[in-house]
């Protein structure tokens, strides 16, 4: 099980609660024989979703009308501090991405650790953004004429 092969590591290098990387961050796919390279895969693979959705959200793709939507519905405030996230959520890729490369165990549990300390904060910033975009469908579909062609 993964998380008994978390725990030396966990207090080697003083880790977050298992428990709390796991409700967070979807470790199923996690192989137990390198628990710190599988929850540092499974971070990454969060942070990538959430930096697409970003993406989506502060830049939208001319040619989605979904995107451009949605895009309809945020200020350039709201916009500013999803900029914000943005580059936050960059950097701590990068940073695991320097962890993978280099293949070393502290400079990966410190990943682990700035990764683990900045998700509420993200979670926080990005949710209330996700469920007003939810709502956005519900209201009426933007005009013709800010999208473009509708073929």
């Amino acid at each position: 099980m993964l998380e008994e092969e978390y725990a030396p590591f966990q207090k080697k290098y003083n880790l977050p609660k298992f428990s709390d990387i796991e409700n967070e961050f979807d470790l199923l796919q996690a192989d137990p024989e390198y628990p710190l390279k599988g929850v540092r895969k499974s971070m990454q693979d969060k942070l990538d979703f959430l930096l697409e959705l970003l993406t989506n959200m502060i830049q939208p793709v001319p040619e989605s009308l979904a995107q451009m939507h949605e895009c309809e519905y945020l200020s350039e405030a709201e916009k500013k501090v999803l900029m914000d996230v943005f580059k936050e959520i960059n950097f701590l890729l990068r940073a695991i991405h320097e962890s993978y490369i280099d293949n070393d165990e502290k400079r990966t549990a410190e990943v682990i650790k700035q990764v683990a300390i900045f998700w509420p904060q993200v979670k926080s910033n990005v949710l209330p953004f996700v469920k007003k975009l939810k709502e956005s469908w519900k209201a009426e579909f933007i005009d013709e004429e800010k999208v473009g062609y509708f073929g």
